[in-house]
């Protein structure tokens, strides 16, 4: 009765003082005061990163205490109680002069508190924040960060954070009351219940980890520290790539699917975070790989690869031609080696990230990462996945660094990749030279040159180059099948217009010397690379476009029917030298 009296006295006061400054005020200024009292004015402050709202849409008066209606008058006398401290700067020792809190998206500084109001700080600006314009939300955000006393400040942090409808805040606050005063434990419970509209239960509520809350409310905070924990231990995990967090990773991901919506969106930005930040680990560390060193590497383990599957591609007893016992078997042992090679020409990064745990280490945390944002975000709301444009960019900018295929270690490679190169340059020049000759090789032609040549570099072969003899002797061989041999494949031509063999129809367009064929059909119309692909799953037609012997080629393509002719002389100039198709 003493407290609720001093209360109502308190109250009393307070109401003679803001009469007095009413009156004083609407004496200076009386068409403010009109604005005032119809609700009005407002109050912003202006810092140097723009103007910031202190206030919520319409300014309430949440103070004095009279017009929170606490559940009883023993809480009612203990809020006021508590004004008064906090406007007699009582608090100010507590620690409100350090308290840094964040509201609507920005931080600010307490800076202290008198009957005005709250005084606030935000860079280098302060400002005086009347009561009147104080909300519930943004007042319980100032009092969450000071230490408050136990007793009176915590059933005035309680109601002002129910009125804000913070509900985790209050039930903090009642918790630390009822520890320290018992007694109020059946107010504080009743309050409680009366301010979120929900029936209090027969066994009342209970504190638990350090909040008064309800029994059924248990299991779901539960759940959202579960949350909070396990998001903390996903931004650690993805920060690693240890054997012991990528064990933990996916479990940890999936169990972040099942706590719930709330762990949604916080995944996914944690996720590409992590991606970004993979992203640049991943860049240093193909990108280590431009020094000679590692480059060497590459060349030595691409040799051996070479040499590996070139030993059974001419392996004439395992690998003979036209077939053998085991010849499926064989014929995808030989591909399977040829892949290998191709894995470092064509992807060198791939053998570096294997050869370099980092790397590849990396590379899969990517594509980890790729795969369960769709999961947390199916509508793709708030992300967008770019794993395999991640990967296709980490590729590019690795291969660009590995480049292999222009890497010497030592003379004999050197004059090799330079020999390559002055043929490959002839080929691009005399091709651009002779577009639209009808006397001169297709593009289906130069097409299917460059497929075998790009080849035969790969394995450590020579280029050839085009021979315009030899192109016009496939090209009518290919007719030939065709039109007179009832669209069947031959190396022999009995009784043709151009020579009953290989050497005979290479001669007959004027090239003599040492010749050899290989010749496929599809009944769909061959293609350039088709055909390519075909001619390799055979022994002997592998092993004719891979024959170091050869430095020119013709080959020509007629309907269903694609031939190649395979010279061992070089004609210089005579090379672009034919009968031209007669």
């Amino acid at each position: 009765k003493a407290r609720a009296a001093a209360a109502e006295a308190e109250r009393a006061r307070l109401r003679e003082e803001e009469a007095k400054a009413k009156a004083k005020a609407a004496a200076e200024n009386p068409a403010e005061v009109k604005k005032d009292d119809e609700g009005e004015n407002g109050n912003t402050t202006v810092t140097e990163e723009g103007p910031v709202s202190l206030q919520e849409t319409k300014p309430k008066r949440t103070l004095p205490p009279l017009q929170v209606f606490p559940a009883s008058p023993e809480l009612e006398s203990q809020f006021a109680i508590m004004l008064h401290e906090v406007m007699q700067q009582t608090l100010a020792a507590e620690g409100f002069e350090a308290a840094s809190f964040g509201y609507e998206g920005k931080r600010f500084k307490a800076v202290g508190a008198d009957t005005q109001g709250l005084r606030l700080k935000r860079g280098d600006n302060e400002e005086l924040l009347p009561w009147e314009q104080v909300s519930p939300s943004l007042l319980a955000a100032v009092l969450k960060s000071i230490k408050l006393s136990e007793g009176p400040p915590q059933i005035a942090l309680a109601v002002i954070a129910c009125n804000a409808k913070d509900f985790e805040i209050a039930g903090q606050a009642l918790a630390t009351l009822i520890k320290t005063s018992p007694e109020l434990r059946s107010e504080a419970e009743i309050y409680f219940a009366f301010k979120q509209d929900r029936d209090l239960p027969a066994e009342g509520l209970l504190v638990f980890k350090n909040a008064l809350m309800f029994p059924a409310d248990k299991a779901n905070y539960e759940r959202l520290e579960r949350i909070k924990d396990a998001l903390d231990e996903l931004k650690k995990n993805l920060k690693s790539t240890t054997a012991t967090m990528e064990k933990k990773r996916e479990p940890l991901l999936d169990e972040l699917l099942g706590l719930g919506e709330e762990a949604r969106k916080p995944t996914v930005d944690i996720l590409i975070e992590a991606r970004e930040d993979a992203i640049k680990r991943a860049e240093k560390t193909t990108g280590a790989a431009k020094d000679t060193k590692a480059l060497d590497e590459l060349k030595r383990e691409l040799i051996k690869r070479r040499k590996h599957a070139l030993e059974l591609i001419f392996d004439e007893q395992k690998w003979p031609y036209p077939y053998g016992p085991n010849n499926g078997e064989v014929t995808a042992e030989v591909l399977k080696r040829v892949e290998a090679v191709r894995e470092i020409w064509e992807n060198p990064a791939s053998y570096k990230g294997k050869s370099s745990r980092k790397a590849e280490d990396w590379f899969e945390l990517i594509r980890l990462i790729g795969e369960y944002l769709p999961k947390f975000d199916p509508a793709g709301e708030w992300h967008d996945n770019e794993m395999e444009k991640d990967l296709e960019y980490l590729n590019s900018i690795s291969n660009k660094s590995l480049n292999i295929q222009n890497h010497a270690i030592d003379g004999q490679e050197k004059t090799f990749i330079i020999n390559a190169k002055k043929i490959t340059d002839w080929n691009d020049e005399t091709e651009a030279k002779f577009k639209g000759d009808a006397k001169a090789p297709d593009a289906e032609a130069w097409e299917q040159l460059r497929i075998t040549n790009d080849y035969r570099v790969m394995m450590g072969r020579l280029p050839m180059k085009m021979n315009f003899k030899l192109f016009w002797a496939a090209k009518h061989h290919s007719q030939w099948c065709v039109q007179s041999n009832g669209g069947q494949i031959t190396h022999d031509s009995p009784g043709g217009p151009r020579g009953n063999n290989v050497p005979e129809r290479c001669a007959h367009e004027g090239y003599t010397s040492g010749t050899g064929e290989n010749i496929h059909m599809n009944g769909a119309g061959p293609s350039a690379l088709s055909s390519h692909l075909a001619w390799l799953t055979s022994s002997g037609h592998h092993r004719n476009i891979l024959n170091d012997r050869w430095t020119v080629m013709g080959n020509g393509k007629f309907g269903t029917i694609w031939t190649q002719n395979f010279g061992n002389a070089a004609e210089d100039k005579q090379n672009t030298e034919s009968r031209g198709g007669s």
